[in-house]
């Protein structure tokens, strides 16, 4: 019963993953704690610049610090009542745990039964004795006025707009590719447990758009994901690259956007999840109790195979189809 009283009026820091996906995981638990504690201030230690980008306009956070090193958290340690720790993946926080305590509060012994981004708000709600409200139960993003101007323009521009022909937004890459496509050999560049096939989704392709012809593709991804855009494109001409064309919001409000959100398990498949967006999403032997749409929803359409090279082109084509009514 201590903490439900130390929490209100209270400085918190909450220590954030480095990825994007890990991040929006905990985004649910910083609603919980200002429902319940509207006068507490949460600020957030970012351990990548890509988790400042999730949390950027984030109306219950302060101010943010991005990979603070030993002697800055010296300092910021005196001026927290707690640290909040709601990751289970270790090798993230060991360090920061002892520069930072001894005021942390950790989150381990995490479960396989239940979705992360729920197991961090029990977390929370045993803590804190306090219910779960329902409307928690999903991801929590803030583009900005502008950054939805941004995106509107740019597919007026385009001649792009779902209500007159359907529009696939479509991710081929994940973080991996991403950050080994400077040294890899070039035919194994594109390659990756948690992606499938380039050729598979250039099949795809032509054959949804046989059979709607009104069909346009967005497809996203980093700047280092940009050969993979341009030779998918290249072979896919009512395709559009938007390779390295987006900041995190930016791609939350792009996803309003779209009639459909096609992908693999990567980060921006749950920037898709957080904006409601119907999704059409690949798995392998991914464990979707931890890991899969949050939330569970009708518009979340899973495929999933006993590895992602496992996944038949008909399956996808079919789970797509029915996604978008036809």
């Amino acid at each position: 019963m201590g903490v439900i009283k130390m929490f209100e009026g209270k400085k918190i820091a909450i220590v954030l993953p480095e990825r994007l996906g890990d991040t929006l995981f905990n985004t649910p638990s910083i609603e919980f704690i200002k429902h319940y504690y509207p006068n507490c201030h949460i600020d957030a230690i970012c351990l990548s610049p890509v988790t400042a980008a999730v949390i950027e306009n984030n109306p219950h956070i302060g101010q943010y610090f991005i990979k603070p090193h030993r002697k800055q958290c010296a300092k910021l340690k005196n001026d927290y009542d707690h640290f909040l720790f709601l990751s289970d993946y270790e090798h993230y926080f060991p360090e920061y745990i002892r520069w930072l305590a001894p005021n942390t509060l950790v989150l381990e012994n995490m479960k396989h039964d239940a979705h992360l981004a729920e197991q961090k708000l029990r977390f929370l709600s045993e803590l804190c004795d306090k219910p779960m409200p329902d409307y928690l139960l999903h991801y929590f993003l803030y583009p900005s006025d502008s950054d939805e101007h941004t995106i509107a323009a740019e597919l007026k521009h385009l001649g792009i707009n779902k209500n007159e022909s359907p529009v696939i937004g479509l991710h081929l890459g994940c973080r991996r590719i991403a950050k080994r496509w400077l040294w890899s050999p070039k035919k194994d560049r594109f390659t990756h447990k948690k992606v499938w096939a380039m050729e598979n989704f250039i099949t795809l392709a032509h054959e949804l758009t046989k059979q709607i012809p009104s069909l346009r593709f967005i497809v996203t991804g980093t700047k280092a994901e940009g050969a993979m855009i341009k030779e998918f494109c290249k072979a896919v001409p009512n395709a559009i690259n938007f390779a390295n064309k987006t900041s995190v919001l930016q791609a939350a409000a792009l996803m309003k956007h779209l009639t459909l959100y096609l992908a693999c398990d990567t980060g921006t498949t749950h920037i898709a999840y957080a904006m409601q967006t119907p999704t059409v999403v690949l798995f392998g032997p991914t464990n979707l109790n931890r890991f899969g749409p949050f939330p569970k929803s009708a518009n979340n359409h899973v495929v999933q195979g006993k590895t992602i090279s496992d996944i038949q082109i008909e399956a996808v084509k079919s789970a797509v189809k029915n996604a978008l009514g036809h």
